[in-house]
C-alpha cells in the first residue's frame, strides 16, 4: 500500500466512524463507502 492508498483508506474509515456516530444503518455505510470508492477510481 502506497501513502496515497493509505490516505484514500484513512478518509473512508473516518467517514465510516462519522457515519457510524450518526447512527447510519450498515447498508447506508455500505453505499456511500462504494459510492465514494468509485468517485476517487475515476479520478484516479
Amino acid at each position: 500500500m502506497n501513502s496515497i492508498e493509505l490516505a484514500q483508506y484513512q478518509a473512508l474509515e473516518d467517514m465510516a466512524i462519522a457515519l457510524i456516530n450518526l447512527n447510519f444503518s450498515y447498508q447506508d455505510i455500505k453505499t456511500m463507502v462504494f459510492r465514494q470508492k468509485e468517485k476517487l477510481s475515476q479520478g484516479a
